[in-house]
């Protein structure tokens, strides 16, 4: 393996091990730590096997019916929860689609110019993460789109619409009512863990910083394909800032092998850039 994939899985393993800390410190019983811990490993895999995969081309418009067709399927026939739709269940196991697939999406996006097919999906997503209601995923969309725009420096009257739409969409998430209450090791973790034992919560929140700071740094590094890793900073960066904001789990850091596994995903795709 090359040194950029021992990278990623130095940075997996020690913001997934700060993360299992923290959660225990919040109170996580066993049986979430031991899936937290599964997670860590099938992240590790999908990392490697990510980094080591063929170049992605033209996949925005695969990508996007993916993700449409898997967004529409949890609202078609996931758990509903107060009338909450973001998972599907797979057995004893609760999975999040939009955290497995969202990677692939900002790389794709990051990997070509938008046509108005591939845009239309890429909006159509956005809207749909809206009707769930998502607002921590669509913020993460949102935040991919803006990245990629920076870098750019702009962008064609396709991927501005596509931009605007994801922006709306977004407002409406946020808009639309969350009864789902806060759970102290997935959303409060590093409040919960602060209080019990300060260096947890210290920790828990430069573990927070460090989902960020493996696209930043290739980014600022010069690294080859800096539109996508813009893509995957500006991903993270915005689910972490809906963490913040609101009842949205810490990425990573907060239990969710969905998110977690996601991540993995996404350092794979930043090392195969580089």
């Amino acid at each position: 393996m090359t040194w950029r994939i021992w990278e990623g899985l130095a940075w997996l393993a020690v913001v997934a091990g700060i993360g299992l800390f923290a959660q225990t410190v919040a109170g996580a019983l066993r049986p979430v730590l031991v899936v937290q811990s599964l997670g860590t490993v099938v992240a590790a895999l999908v990392l490697v096997a990510a980094a080591r995969s063929p170049s992605m081309r033209s996949g925005m418009i695969v990508t996007g019916l993916v993700a449409c067709g898997l967004a529409l399927a949890v609202l078609a026939v996931g758990p509903d929860m107060d009338g909450v739709r973001r998972w599907l269940r797979l057995g004893p196991v609760l999975v999040q689609p939009a955290a497995l697939i969202l990677p692939f999406v900002a790389w794709a996006w990051a990997s070509e110019r938008a046509t108005w097919v591939g845009a239309a999906l890429v909006a159509a997503f956005a809207i749909l993460l809206a009707f769930q209601p998502d607002a921590g995923s669509a913020t993460g969309l949102l935040g991919a789109l803006v990245a990629v725009a920076l870098v750019r420096r702009g962008g064609s009257r396709t991927e501005m619409a596509a931009l605007a739409v994801c922006l709306v969409a977004t407002a409406v998430a946020w808009a639309r009512p969350d009864p789902l209450p806060a759970i102290d090791h997935v959303e409060r973790v590093g409040v919960v863990a602060l209080a019990a034992l300060p260096v947890a919560g210290v920790l828990a929140a430069l573990a927070l910083a460090a989902v960020v700071a493996p696209f930043i740094r290739r980014l600022w590094s010069g690294a080859h394909g800096r539109a996508g890793q813009a893509a995957l900073a500006g991903l993270f960066g915005g689910l972490v800032v809906a963490g913040v904001l609101g009842n949205f789990p810490a990425p990573v850091v907060g239990s969710g092998a969905s998110l977690l596994i996601g991540w993995g995903l996404a350092l794979g795709l930043s090392a195969r850039a580089t």
